[in-house]
């Protein structure tokens, strides 16, 4: 239908819609009273039912026309019962390629207009190339309040531009009280076009899709060092004056301690937007969390957020907050914090220090019908270390407070979560308000929908062919304004299992904030599981609109406790703290009066006292958790773990004996939880600085995806290191295969140690062989050293013969890491021991026997990120087996092409990859599970590094061998057997933004460091500046270096020839003097470095 024909039927509908309204007003205005209500009544013989494969027939193609198309919209279940299997009725908005949405929260992406109209945009990739090079623009679909589609699969951003100059992306979606769409998204950096940062579009005419030109957003205040990206929007009408708003927030992407900024557009027209002349700072966040939510009601508005206690914490160490104005964004025009009341934070959470319960940025917001404003948000529960895939949802308001309306507190392996910032296993809660229509007595009934992964049913696995899980989508629903929930209800049930680009996985659901009879959700139906485009190949996903029917939520006894376990409490006896009163928080999850009948412990542990007193006891709907007393008393109890476990019974319909598993520790020779350290090396300050900085844990973790401080040079503000760990992988006698690793979570490795750093004067320089026993570097001089921190190989779990924290495997693990004090330092020489030991103090010896069977293979796992031309981490790869390295290049004819880095093998010239007596094996791969785990499973773990020799260029398990992509380096150093008390070796981690030529310099330097000859072995003696075939040095020498650094002279080859005093720089005033010192004083000899050796 030509678009002019759809614009007039838009505008008569609406111009019947304000009449209609305005009759309403005027009627009420004459006569007060109270409108007969009565329930709308829906014809199923109206609608169109399709089933799955019927509509994957008529609509999941890969091509499609560009006009937009009309069909019947369709609910996936009948409105009066919600389902309980598979019936996939819903309605097709566009595909895309690109199918990552987000990074800590998920800004709206749908909403319902003012006319009834549905609105619908996402991130869309045009072709299996937009990771990379390939067009990624908004796009967007409307349908009409009859479920009749308007605009399908329409671009948004960069309309009518070269598709090379324009790079839109990560869109938030609202409405205006007009009804137009305004879609609020950033422009990535490109080699030429538009400039970086948040750009807004808004329609012409309301639901047609007839987009106005962009206007790009303020998106930057002074001090920041990029400008605004990952924004989100609402729409506003502000009295007096009528004047319709467009609040936007984004956030400066830098990594650490962002910056993000407002700005407020002002309709002078329908289709004129005027923004204010600058952009204000609220505040910063380690997280890109901020959103904006606006009142229908009022001039309300509100600025929604998460960020760390102090700017310089970890995200355990998070809040949540909010800034509210209640005249429409106009105190914030001139700044924040400036009266206390309008533009000041407000913190919701307060966690205390050590909690283990924080907010994390992925969040949601709504104002109810009343003006009030909701908040809801994912809670990660930190057991241990400072990653979290078990969490919570909560609710908050004034009225109510916290409450909880999801547990994700069951069992889940991070490696089968999809990849993402976060990888919690409930994503991306958006919340929602019943606005009473169909049926009054439902008004402010809050709905919240969001993404789960597991459990499944038991004996059910619903993995993909990489062994993700499968994503479902998940609605929860109150009838009390958030005091209480029902039953969490999967929506979706598209099990899948074994699939592989035919999958279900249901994933970034948006729910639109205003509810009518209808959630009005759209998402993504991700056919390659958990696979980001960039890793896995990047195949077609619809985006799915579905209207499923609000409801009335069922009668529910829910209980949840908190914690859900108790980890490892501790009792030191050096202090000593032996007695440690604790509490166990238990919660009325649901929306009945829930009974506890009483607490109990399975076993007659005289360490654990329970509070007994006080049950049968009932926790009314909306009541105040229970709070039940717990002592943990080490007094008398020798060094060991202490197992138990507490029992909640109870009346609930989720779990009438709940059990609480409780670790407590008993030490006298120390206790360890994760830690990390930063690391800053080398000139920090002015254009040219070389500075890095690095991220190390006590579990043998670099980087710990920290964007700004994984391995961060300075110079160019680029990071080359996501996440990277210490590898131990081997065979058990119970035949399980073992991993440790510390890379997608603190899983498998427990610290025995703290981590520390200290700057090093080495006085003396040592030979290789010494190095390595006393893991130093051979070279003296001055080095920052991290370490040394001890850990061993944590699976408590493995056996259910030996309890937490599981068997002893009789080796200790000690890393250090050293890195070299200069202005700019490009290798850290990372030295690595594993020795047999006792256990810790605490630590029972078990098994009596030895658990390991087979062959044990230490190395590393590296998940590297170098930039490429496009923006991506697309690389191209190779090995130097002359060098000993691996490399990695950022792919592109650009600058990202002088991005490269390297692992590098320590060893002697003699040693080549799959030789056993050192560098056994180096896999280069995309994080794809080719041994029958999901990635970086143990089995994949144990299969590459087992597999002596370098990766072969085959396409058997890799379609995409030859080509650049996000690729990660897997390398297994040594390879040995129990018969082994010791055993020792040492990596470099090498990096560059001067290209390959610099890499191999860079790596020379290193193997330098450690008195490790290079290719080409010794031929020149040291100070032997002119090449005198006897080797003598000399006062022909002397003039040599003097007429080069003083009347531009040649140069020796090799250089080191001249480099008198070895510390690895050109020849300068320092070395004449050495050598003036040498053949005329009687000084020390010439240092050997490199090739002059002799």
């Amino acid at each position: 239908m030509p678009s002019r024909y759809l614009i007039l039927i838009v505008t008569m509908a609406s111009f019947m819609w304000s009449g209609l309204a305005v009759g309403e007003k005027v009627s009420k205005n004459k006569e007060e009273t109270t409108p007969q209500v009565t329930e709308k009544k829906i014809d199923y013989s109206k609608i169109e039912w399709m089933s799955r494969e019927e509509l994957k027939a008529k609509y999941l193609t890969n091509e499609f026309s560009s006009t937009p198309f009309r069909t019947t919209g369709v609910f996936k279940s009948r409105p009066d019962y919600p389902i309980a299997t598979a019936s996939p009725l819903h309605d097709t908005a566009g595909y895309t390629y690109y199918d990552l949405a987000n990074h800590d929260r998920l800004p709206r992406l749908i909403a319902l207009s003012a006319l009834g109209h549905v609105h619908i945009d996402w991130t869309k990739g045009y072709d299996a190339t937009s990771s990379g090079p390939g067009k990624r623009e908004i796009a967007y679909a409307s349908f009409f309040s009859a479920g009749a589609r308007v605009a399908f699969d329409e671009q948004v951003s960069g309309l009518g531009e070269d598709a090379s100059k324009t790079r839109g992306g990560y869109t938030s979606l609202a409405v205006l009280p007009d009804g137009k769409a305004i879609c609020c998204y950033h422009h990535a950096e490109t080699v030429t076009g538009k400039p970086r940062g948040t750009w807004v579009s808004i329609e012409g005419t309301a639901t047609v899709g007839d987009w106005l030109e962009e206007i790009h957003a303020p998106d930057s205040v002074l001090g920041m060092k990029s400008a605004g990206l990952y924004p989100a929007c609402a729409g506003q009408k502000v009295t007096p004056g009528d004047t319709q708003i467009v609040h936007v927030v984004s956030v400066e992407f830098q990594g650490g301690n962002q910056d993000f900024v407002y700005t407020r557009g002002r309709g002078l027209s329908p289709v004129d937007f005027v923004f204010s002349s600058g952009a204000q700072r609220p505040d910063s966040s380690d997280f890109i969390s901020v959103i904006v939510v606006a009142s229908r009601k009022s001039n309300k508005v509100a600025i929604v957020y998460n960020r760390q206690t102090e700017f310089t914490g970890e995200r355990t160490d998070a809040d949540l907050f909010y800034i509210e104005d209640h005249e429409g964004g106009r105190n914030w025009v001139d700044g924040f914090g400036n009266d206390g009341s309008n533009d000041t934070k407000v913190n919701l959470t307060n966690y205390p220090d050590g909690a283990p319960i924080r907010a994390s940025g992925d969040l949601s917001a709504v104002y109810d019908e009343d003006d009030s404003l909701h908040i809801v948000w994912v809670t990660p529960l930190y057991n241990s270390g400072l990653f979290a895939s078990e969490c919570y949802i909560y609710h908050w308001s004034k009225a109510t407070g916290i409450d909880q309306l999801a547990d994700g507190t069951f069992p889940v392996q991070d490696a089968r979560l999809p990849s993402s910032v976060a990888k919690y296993n409930l994503r991306n809660p958006q919340i929602g308000v019943h606005d009473g229509t169909a049926n009054i007595s439902r008004k402010n009934y809050l709905y919240v929908t969001w993404s789960q992964y597991g459990p499944t049913p038991t004996g059910f696995t619903d993995l993909s062919q990489a062994n993700i899980i499968n994503g479902e989508i998940y609605v929860n629903a109150s009838t009390s304004s958030g005091n209480t929930w029902g039953e969490p209800k999967n929506i979706t049930n598209s099990h899948t299992p074994g699939c592989d680009s035919t999958c279900d996985a249901d994933v970034y659901p948006s729910l639109a904030e205003r509810i009518n009879d209808t959630l009005h959700i759209a998402y993504t139906n991700d056919k390659r599981a958990g696979g980001l485009d960039e890793a896995g190949g990047e195949v077609l996903d619809p985006i799915y609109y579905y209207k499923y029917p609000a409801y009335q939520p069922a009668a529910f006894n829910g209980i949840s406790t908190s914690p859900p376990a108790f980890e490892d409490p501790l009792a030191d006896i050096t202090i000593p703290l032996l007695v440690i009163d604790t509490e166990l928080i238990i919660t009325n999850a649901g929306n009945q009066n829930l009974t506890i009948n009483s607490v109990t412990k399975v076993g007659a542990s005289p360490w654990l006292k329970l509070q007994t007193a006080g049950f049968p006891d009932i926790i009314p709907e909306g009541g105040a958790p229970k709070i039940v007393a717990c002592t943990l008393n080490g007094t008398g109890l020798v060094t060991g773990s202490y197992v138990d476990t507490i029992i909640v019974h109870n009346n609930s319909d989720n779990d009438t004996a709940l059990k609480i598993p409780v670790h407590f520790v008993v030490s006298d020779c120390g206790y360890y939880r994760r830690s990390k350290v930063v690391a800053t090396v080398g000139d920090t300050t002015g254009v040219t600085a070389g500075g890095i900085r690095i991220k190390m844990a006590n579990t043998s973790n670099l980087a710990d995806q920290d964007g700004t401080n994984g391995y961060f040079i300075m110079v160019v503000e680029k990071n080359m290191l996501f996440d990277g760990s210490g590898v131990v992988t081997t065979t058990t006698v119970d035949g399980d295969t073992v991993a440790l690793q510390d890379v997608t979570g603190n899983s498998s490795v427990h610290p025995l140690s703290d981590i520390d750093t200290q700057f090093v004067n080495l006085p003396d320089t040592i030979a290789f062989a010494q190095a390595l026993q006393q893991q130093r570097p051979a070279k003296g001089g001055d080095w920052l050293k991290i370490g040394p921190d001890t850990s061993a190989m944590f699976f408590p779990g493995i056996s259910p013969a030996i309890a937490w924290p599981g068997p002893w495997f009789r080796y200790k693990i000690v890393d250090t890491w050293w890195i070299k004090n200069t202005p700019k330092p490009r290798y850290i020489l990372w030295f690595r021991k594993l020795y047999k030991s006792n256990s810790p103090c605490w630590w029972p010896s078990l098994p009596a026997t030895p658990y390991i069977a087979g062959n044990i293979y230490a190395g590393s796992l590296f998940d590297w990120d170098v930039p490429d031309d496009s923006g991506g981490v697309d690389d191209d790869w190779g090995n130097n087996d002359t060098l000993q390295m691996v490399w990695l290049q950022g792919e592109g004819p650009g600058a990202s092409k002088n991005y490269l880095v390297a692992q590098a093998a320590m060893v002697d010239t003699g040693v080549h990859i799959g030789n056993p007596n050192g560098f056994w094996s180096a896999k280069v791969n995309r994080n794809s599970a080719a041994y029958g785990g999901p990635p970086w499973s143990d089995q994949d773990i144990y299969h590459q590094l087992s597999d002596s020799g370098f990766t072969p260029k085959t396409t058997a398990n890799d379609s995409f061998t030859f080509e650049g992509k996000d690729r990660h380096i897997m390398w297994a150093s040594v390879c040995f057997d129990t018969t082994s008390d010791t055993v020792t070796y040492c990596q470099a981690l090498v990096i560059t933004e001067l290209g390959y030529d610099s890499l191999k310099k860079n790596v020379e330097k290193a193997r330098l460091d450690m008195k490790l000859p290079l290719a080409g072995g010794c031929t020149r003696k040291p100070g032997n500046a002119n090449g005198d075939v006897n080797q003598a040095v000399n006062l022909t020498d002397i003039i040599f270096v003097v007429n080069k650094v003083f009347k531009g002279g040649p140069a020796s080859n090799p250089v080191c020839a001249t480099n008198a005093n070895g510390d690895g720089t050109l020849a300068n005033l320092v070395d004449i003097v050495y050598l003036v010192n040498y053949v005329f004083k009687g000084g020390l000899p010439p240092i050997k470095s490199g090739v002059c050796c002799l």
